[in-house]
């Protein structure tokens, strides 16, 4: 009964991607903050890049991702409706939210690999390869603490909106899929009261 109650309300309440848009560019923002401080704080120290290439990926992706979300709440709410459509706008739509999808991806691995592989010693763990030493010693350690936190941030917020884009492509397709279901028994009923 309540599965009935939730799917009813994911596909029914016209505000429910509305709410995975507004969240998407809550934390999209969040990480373009974040990493647009981790850089800051690089060029500050003369270290651009000693925490890896990650923060500057996700200050490419995440303003293409804010007008990509901007763009997609106009098209939903204030264009025409989703299903009147044509079939190739569906489909471009939806490769559009792929595409934002493999991006997100990419740049949560480039920061988990940063994070793992940084010339900064973010992770306690001693792998076997060999890492250059730190820009970040002596009274720059906590500089360099501060930049493995706001690594793990970057990596937080970027993963949360890697799954927030998931739901929102899931809740998208299992609304047009369910509009467009073929309902065998309504059809044939129809036949029937016709003859």
């Amino acid at each position: 009964r309540t599965r009935k109650r939730a799917r009813a309300y994911l596909l029914n309440n016209t505000y429910v991607p509305l709410l995975f848009r507004f969240v998407d560019i809550t934390f999209t923002a969040a990480a373009l903050a974040i990493a647009t401080r981790i850089q800051r704080i690089e060029k500050r120290y003369n270290a651009v890049g000693v925490l890896g290439t990650s923060p500057m990926l996700v200050v490419i992706f995440a303003p293409l991702t804010l007008v990509h979300v901007m763009v997609a709440i106009y098209l939903e709410y204030f264009g025409r409706p989703l299903g009147l459509w044509r079939t190739s706008a569906k489909l471009a739509h939806t490769s559009l939210e792929v595409l934002y999808i493999c991006a997100w991806s990419a740049a949560l691995s480039l920061c988990f690999d940063n994070f793992f592989t940084s010339s900064i010693p973010c992770s306690t763990r001693n792998g076997t390869l060999p890492r250059p030493s730190s820009p970040f010693v002596g009274d720059l350690k906590k500089v360099g603490q501060s930049l493995c936190g706001d690594q793990v941030a970057l990596i937080c917020l970027v993963g949360i909106g890697l799954l927030v884009n998931c739901f929102s492509l899931v809740i998208s397709l299992y609304r047009i899929f369910e509009k467009v279901k073929y309902h065998p028994t309504s059809a044939w009923e129809g036949s029937f009261m016709r003859a």
